[in-house]
């Protein structure tokens, strides 16, 4: 935090190198965040919507966390909404489909 811009450089260039597997995945959420915090939440989007579609790990949850705090910061608040309740979803023991079913109709 409020190292942001010493940060970018250096994720951008653990990313060129070819970090692989979970070690990409992470220093691309934290690249997405960064770049978030320096009002560049439409890159940081970009890489995140990216990265959802990249595959699915223990992360899928921090992805799109990451994704929703973006989405605000361009004014998209309904979907951010949404995706962060679909996430939650998946982890309640109780009323996941009906949780699921009423952040898809927030976008609908």
């Amino acid at each position: 935090m409020g190292r942001e811009q010493q940060a970018a450089p250096l994720y951008r260039q653990a990313l060129a190198a070819g970090l692989a597997g979970q070690l990409r995945r992470r220093a691309t959420i934290q690249l997405a965040s960064t770049l978030r915090n320096l009002g560049q939440a439409d890159e940081s989007i970009a890489l995140l919507t990216a990265e959802q579609q990249a595959g699915s790990d223990e992360l899928d949850d921090a992805v799109t966390a990451f994704l929703a705090l973006s989405l605000v910061d361009t004014g998209r608040e309904r979907e951010a909404v949404a995706l962060a309740l679909t996430a939650l979803a998946r982890h309640l023991p109780r009323y996941n489909r009906s949780l699921a079913g009423y952040a898809g109709a927030l976008i609908q």
